[in-house]
């Protein structure tokens, strides 16, 4: 029988359930690597931590991999069949994020052909799970229908919560998801309010700004790049994604077509760009966008990419001068 103690953990995803499964880790011996948005923690429980585009490296030395991430734009498949391919022979995979993160035709073959011990999961890409997937028939899946959480004290803890969130609103303090490990602040799950309001607006991290740079996508990454996020509406001619090594696209943060037409990187131009484009920044999407640069930007270096020739010239020197102000 295998032991737990001096095997290696890989929770992708390090907000408040990937802190506490990575505590659980260290408790039981194994050696807890991690993925998180910024590669950057000051959790105790991590021996090891990378930023997204490292994952693909981390896969074929971990004995278990845990998925605790929402499902955004940039998560959305992210354990593909190149991925999974990638894992542990005998590696067990545990999904309790959102389904969509995970290539589910792919994980069946790999389970189904023995490359993959075993898979407990607690979500899927359609749910609740069709009767005719074949994820019921496996021996080697564990399936929890989006019930991992309950137990017999589950509404007990739910009346605390919101008790204790009640009484920090009328004190016009912070909310919380009930996790009081301090690791919990974290980006990569920020916590969600239970009680919304003014404690809510005022939520915020403290935390230290970091540099922001500026790179070519063209050009090779350098070790100390941080969070290397692509800025810019359309993907760089030529380039593959499997060799880009950008940990994300936040193309919704880039200019209008509208914008970038009249512009055309015209340097007598560039001037009246960086005023028309910080006024398109105020637009909600683009804020939201630029919102979750600056998160990035506070946790570590960040590294901003645009396949732009004359990248001083770009948007993505507008948006390091913002971040950077």
């Amino acid at each position: 029988m295998a032991e737990l103690a001096g095997a290696t953990l890989l929770v992708v995803g390090l907000g408040a359930i990937g802190t506490e499964v990575a505590r659980l880790g260290q408790a039981f011996g194994l050696r807890v690597l991690a993925v998180n948005r910024t590669g950057h923690t000051d959790c105790p429980y991590v021996d090891e931590i990378r930023p997204p585009r490292f994952l693909g490296d981390l896969l074929p030395v971990a004995h278990a991999v845990v998925l605790t991430l929402p499902l955004t734009e940039h998560t959305r498949g992210l354990i593909d069949a190149a991925a999974i391919a990638r894992m542990r022979t005998g590696a067990v995979l545990v999904d309790v994020g959102r389904g969509g993160v995970v290539d589910e035709p792919a994980l069946i073959d790999a389970l189904t052909d023995g490359r993959l011990a075993g898979a407990a999961l607690d979500v899927f890409a359609t749910e609740p799970l069709p009767d005719d997937s074949a994820l019921w028939d496996l021996p080697n899946v564990l399936i929890s229908p989006h019930t991992a959480g309950l137990s017999v004290r589950e509404n007990e803890r739910i009346v605390d919560l919101f008790r204790e969130n009640l009484r920090r609103y009328l004190a016009g303090g912070n909310s919380c998801t009930g996790s009081t490990l301090p690791c919990s602040t974290d980006p990569e799950q920020p916590p969600t309010p239970m009680v919304p309001g003014t404690a809510a607006r005022k939520r915020h991290t403290t935390v230290s700004k970091h540099e922001v740079r500026i790179r070519r996508a063209y050009d090779d990454p350098e070790p100390d790049d941080g969070a290397r996020v692509l800025v810019d509406r359309i993907w760089p001619r030529g380039l593959s994604k499997s060799k880009a090594g950008f940990d994300e696209w936040c193309k919704s943060v880039a200019p209008s077509t509208e914008l970038r037409k009249w512009y055309a990187h015209d340097p007598e131009r560039f001037a009246e760009f960086d005023r028309r484009y910080r006024d398109e920044l105020k637009n909600p999407e683009r804020a939201e966008a630029l919102a979750h640069l600056r998160e990035l930007a506070a946790h570590g270096p960040l590294t901003l990419i645009t396949a732009t020739k004359h990248a001083d010239i770009s948007e993505a020197a507008v948006l390091a001068k913002l971040l950077g102000d």
